[in-house]
Formats: structure tokens, C-alpha cells, sequence
């Protein structure tokens, strides 16, 4: 009897102890002959995930993309039709792949694409079934479809702001349940005179700072059968928008220019009407952000040193949990992890991934 306390006791004591800690689950290592550089990351369902991207050999690239089944334990190689700007799934079959050009879909995890109808400029896609769906992007466009992206039309309420589409780019998209959306963008004209040919970070000292935008939103509580429009001037762009039914969101910020923050995080009230900051740290520019239906919400995002965010120098990756979205504790990666933007996945309760831009996967596990 006394044993099987001490047991009881001692196993009790180890669950307490047991932390959360993110795991390499794919490392591409930058001494073999071919680099996979992933672009586009998702994880549709339990146990899978794919990593879109390219992949280089010598002076060859193609576009490139890994699947797993069994939660990372294995990897297999399929030929996406284009390098991903991004990906979106809608349950473990049925994923959307958008192109330099096109928008592909896929009715078995990647094993084959078919090609869609064009939706000019089109950088990310959102579909609330197989056959209704919206895309956003560049040159003021974006679009709906109501028969699997066959045909696109344009959304009228996307054309109301009076700006130039050129230089106005809708970024985000995102709907918390079958009925309330949001879709956001931002129009940031060039400076007069400004004609730098070569990158900021070549000259950090004389980098330009960051200048004020216009922010969009078109927000929908009828499922999108109407939009509202507002505009507000801000420093920044809003790159991702993530929603959860009961109410919960965040909205991310990311910095162009040279800025006392390289990006912020705003915790987005939906139902309440408010979004304050909750997110911002002078070392660390957070690239994804993730809110799951149930539980604590994610943030990713990679070390800087400067007064720069956007160099082509790999940084390491920092991932912070939240359960109230007001508190974010950091949490321990693998040390190998790095790059210069990361993303975020969940494939169902509990199961949580990331990735970076340099070819690294990683799970977050009980140890």
C-alpha cells in the first residue's frame, strides 16, 4: 500500500514537471547538395501537415513540397504544380495551393493539382466549403467564388476605398465562424523621390524609416453577402488575421522600414469592437500568429539585431504561448531552428507545428 503511494506521488510529481517544448521534426541541413526553402506551411488535420516551397540543387530550382500522415515522424517528396505563396486546407483532402500566377486545388493531400479559373494578383485564398471561397492580393483585388474557384468575381465593396492600385495590397483573410469575416489590406504609396536601388540592409545606417499607410477592413457578418469598409491611417501593415468563434483574435503588424519595433501583435475583440496591443519586442520579429477554437493562442517569429527586421541573415526561432492574450511565455525550441520569417499550423486540439523559411519543422511536444 505504501508503495503505490510513493508511486502515485512521484508519477503526479513528473506530469507537473513535464514542460512543453517544440521538437525538430524535419531539419533541412545547408550542407547537403539541395536546399529546401519552405514559402508556405499547413497541417489540415491529425498527424499531417505539408511544407510547400522550393527546393535547389546547384543552380537548378524547382518548386518543392513535403507531406506527412504520421506526425512528422516520416516525410514524403510530391511535385507541387508552382512555388506556394501559400496554402490553405479545408479538411485533409481538399487543400488550395496559390502560385505566382494561378490558384491550384488538390482533392488528395497533394498527390495530384488541378489549375482554376484566374484570379489576377491573388496571394492567399480562404474557403469556407469546397465550393465558396474568397482570394486577396495585390492591385486592390480581391475575389469570391461559389463554385470551387472555376470562375472569380470580383468583390465590389474591395474597390471602395479611394486609393491607388498599385500600390494597395490586401494581405489577410479570415472568418471566425460561418457568418463573420474579416479581410484586410493596406495602401502605403511610394515616397516622393524615393529611388534607392539596393536594399536597406545594405546601409543600415541610412535606412529609410518607416512612413505611414492607409489600413483597410472589410468586415461581413452575413457571410460575406455584404461589407463594411473602414480606413484608418497607421504606420505599418496588417500581413495575417487570425479569428476564433468564441470571440478571440489577433491581428499582425509587420514594419517595412526602419522602426523602433519590428512588428506588433493586436489582440482583436470581434465581438466587442476592440483591439489593443498586446505583443511587441525591439529583438524579435513575429512573422505568424495562430488562435485555435479551444485553448491557449501562438506567436512565431525570429531574433533580430538592429534597427532592421528584413535582412537576409537567418535569425533564431522564438515561439510565445498565451492563455489569456494579454501574457506571452516563451518557449524553448530546438536550438538548430532558424530563418528569417516562421509560420504556424495547428492540425487539431492539441497538436501544434512550425516552421521556417530555411527548410526546418518542428512539433511542439510533452516532455
Amino acid at each position: 500500500m505504501r508503495l503505490c503511494l510513493v508511486l502515485a506521488v512521484l508519477s503526479t510529481v513528473s506530469v507537473a514537471c513535464a514542460a512543453e517544448r517544440w521538437r525538430m521534426v524535419y531539419y533541412n541541413d545547408a550542407e547537403s547538395d539541395s536546399r529546401f526553402t519552405i514559402t508556405a506551411f499547413a497541417a489540415p488535420s491529425a498527424g499531417r501537415a505539408m511544407a510547400a516551397g522550393h527546393a535547389e540543387t546547384g543552380h537548378k530550382g524547382r518548386p518543392h513540397a513535403l507531406v506527412t500522415d504520421n506526425g512528422g515522424r516520416t516525410w514524403t517528396a510530391v511535385q507541387p504544380p508552382d512555388v506556394a505563396s501559400s496554402l490553405y486546407f479545408l479538411d485533409q483532402q481538399n487543400g488550395w495551393l496559390v502560385g505566382a500566377k494561378d490558384i491550384w486545388h488538390t482533392p488528395d493531400f497533394g498527390r495530384t493539382w488541378r489549375k482554376l479559373g484566374r484570379a489576377e494578383g491573388a496571394v492567399r485564398v480562404w474557403f469556407r466549403d469546397p465550393q465558396h471561397g474568397w482570394a486577396v492580393g495585390t492591385r486592390k483585388s480581391v475575389y469570391e467564388t461559389a463554385d470551387g474557384g472555376v470562375t472569380w468575381k470580383p468583390l465590389e465593396a474591395a474597390a471602395k476605398p479611394k486609393t491607388t492600385p498599385d500600390y494597395t495590397v490586401y494581405a489577410a483573410v479570415a472568418f471566425a465562424d460561418d457568418r463573420r469575416g474579416l479581410i484586410a489590406g493596406w495602401s502605403k504609396p511610394p515616397r516622393k523621390g524615393d529611388r534607392m536601388s539596393y536594399p536597406d540592409w545594405m546601409d543600415p545606417e541610412n535606412a529609410r524609416p518607416e512612413w505611414p499607410g492607409l489600413a483597410i477592413m472589410l468586415q461581413t457578418s452575413d457571410g460575406g453577402k455584404t461589407w463594411n469598409v473602414d480606413t484608418n491611417g497607421m504606420f505599418g501593415q496588417i500581413t495575417e488575421i487570425a479569428l476564433a468563434e468564441d470571440g478571440r483574435g489577433l491581428g499582425l503588424v509587420e514594419f517595412a522600414g526602419a522602426f523602433e519595433y519590428p512588428s506588433e501583435v493586436y489582440r482583436i475583440d470581434w465581438k466587442r469592437g476592440r483591439s489593443p496591443r498586446t505583443f511587441r519586442r525591439r529583438d524579435m520579429q513575429i512573422t505568424d500568429i495562430l488562435v485555435p477554437p479551444r485553448g491557449p493562442a501562438y506567436l512565431a517569429g525570429v531574433e533580430v539585431a538592429g534597427r532592421l527586421a528584413h535582412t537576409p541573415v537567418p535569425g533564431k526561432l522564438k515561439l510565445f504561448k498565451s492563455t489569456d492574450m494579454d501574457e506571452w511565455e516563451d518557449q524553448p525550441a530546438d536550438y538548430r531552428a532558424e530563418g528569417t520569417r516562421a509560420m504556424l499550423a495547428s492540425s487539431g486540439p492539441g497538436e501544434f507545428w512550425a516552421a521556417t523559411d530555411a527548410g526546418m519543422i518542428l512539433k511542439l511536444t510533452l516532455e
